[in-house]
C-alpha cells in the first residue's frame, strides 16, 4: 500500500511542485485516499468496533507487578516489541548507506541526485517503511484498543503531538516525546475538575 500511495498518489503531483501550494498538496492528497479506505473498510465490514484478539497471553485481564504498579502482560510485551522495532529503525536509519541517503533526500534532492543517489527509488523506500511501521502499530495496538474504521484519526493527532515534542527528524527524540506525552496525557485523565457553584 505505501508503494501504490506513492506511486498513484504521491509522484503525479511532482509537477505541481513549481505552482503556488504545490509542494504541501500531497498532504491533503494522502488525507483523501485515507478517507477513501476508511471508507471502503466501512462497507466491507461496517462501523462497528470489533476486539483484535491478545498476542502474548491467554487473556486481556493477565496483570504482572511491574515496580510496584499492576501492567496488563499485553500492555508490556507490546511495550518491549515497540521498543525493538524502534531500535532496528533507528540502525537502519543511521547505520546503513540506505539509511544516509534518505537523510541526504530529505534535506536536498537535487544534491542527492547529483552525488548519484536514485532519488525515486529512495522516497518509495520511505513511503514502505512507513506502511510497514504503520502496520506493526496496528497489529500492535489492536488487541489492547476497540479497532474500527476510523481510528487512525486520534492516533494521528498524538502523533503529530507526539513529533512536535521529540522532533521530526530524530527517532529517539520522537521516543522520548512519546514517553512524556503518554505520561501526561495519563496523569490528565486523574486531574479533578472543579465545578463553580451555580448562583
Amino acid at each position: 500500500m505505501g508503494w501504490g500511495l506513492e506511486r498513484f498518489a504521491i509522484r503525479p503531483l511532482d509537477r505541481l511542485r513549481s505552482l503556488a501550494g504545490g509542494q504541501y498538496s500531497w498532504v491533503l492528497t494522502t488525507m483523501g485516499v485515507a478517507l477513501i479506505i476508511q471508507n471502503v473498510v466501512t462497507l466491507l465490514w461496517g462501523k462497528s468496533s470489533q476486539y483484535s484478539p491478545p498476542l502474548f497471553s491467554d487473556n486481556r485481564q493477565n496483570v504482572v507487578q511491574f515496580l510496584g504498579v499492576g501492567v496488563f502482560v499485553e500492555e508490556l510485551l507490546i511495550i518491549a516489541v515497540a521498543l525493538a522495532v524502534i531500535l532496528i529503525f533507528y540502525a537502519l536509519l543511521y547505520r546503513t548507506r540506505q539509511g544516509r541517503a534518505i537523510y541526504a533526500v530529505a534535506f536536498s534532492p537535487e544534491t542527492a541526485a547529483l552525488l548519484g543517489i536514485d532519488v525515486r527509488r529512495t522516497v518509495v523506500l520511505v513511503f514502505v517503511m512507513a506502511s510497514v511501521l504503520a502496520a506493526i502499530s496496528g497489529v500492535l495496538v489492536g488487541p489492547i484498543v476497540t479497532v474500527h474504521p476510523h481510528m487512525g484519526l486520534v492516533f494521528t493527532v498524538k502523533a503529530f503531538a507526539v513529533a512536535s515534542l521529540g522532533g521530526f527528524a530524530n527517532p529517539l527524540g520522537v521516543l522520548v516525546g512519546a514517553i512524556v506525552f503518554g505520561i501526561l496525557a495519563t496523569r490528565a485523565e486523574f486531574i479533578p475538575v472543579r465545578r463553580q457553584p451555580s448562583p
